[in-house]
């Protein structure tokens, strides 16, 4: 298993401009910062624990999202920040179904298992703000703990 990257102070400076990058949906930039400093970034949570895929989901960024997908696979999708949420919840949160299908297709059943500090699923969240596109995706595809 690969050792964990700490971050150095300059390093959040990059994490942050990675992660507002892929939340403006600016794929050009997320690339270009990618090849510029490895693979690593994709991984790279900010001080609030949250990752360039979580902010790029809850704005509906599709183009990012895929290419962040691309590079960090199930790993990434499954990544959680400091309140233990997950892309998928941020997704669904906006109601973006073409995310939350991009994150689907990658994370899998264990993504609409997850839950985070509260015990919430990404299909709560999408019920409570009314996102019925997305309620009924995950709905289908397994519940999320709601539809057994």
């Amino acid at each position: 298993m690969a050792e964990e990257w700490k971050p150095t102070p300059e390093d959040y400076r990059d994490i942050y401009n990675f992660c507002d990058a892929s939340r403006e949906g600016d794929l050009a930039t997320v690339r270009q910062m990618v090849q510029e400093h490895g693979s690593k970034l994709i991984m790279a949570k900010d001080k609030l624990g949250s990752t360039a895929l979580m902010y790029a989901s809850i704005d509906g960024r599709l183009k990012v999202v895929k290419y962040l997908l691309e590079e960090g696979g199930k790993p990434l999708a499954m990544a959680r920040d400091d309140d233990n949420n997950t892309a998928l919840m941020y997704a669904s949160l906006g109601g973006w179904i073409d995310v939350v299908e991009a994150l689907v297709e990658t994370g899998g059943r264990d993504l609409f298992l997850a839950k985070d500090v509260d015990g919430i699923t990404a299909l709560m969240i999408s019920s409570t703000q009314g996102r019925l596109a997305v309620v009924k995706f995950l709905a289908e595809r397994g519940g999320g703990g709601l539809v057994r």
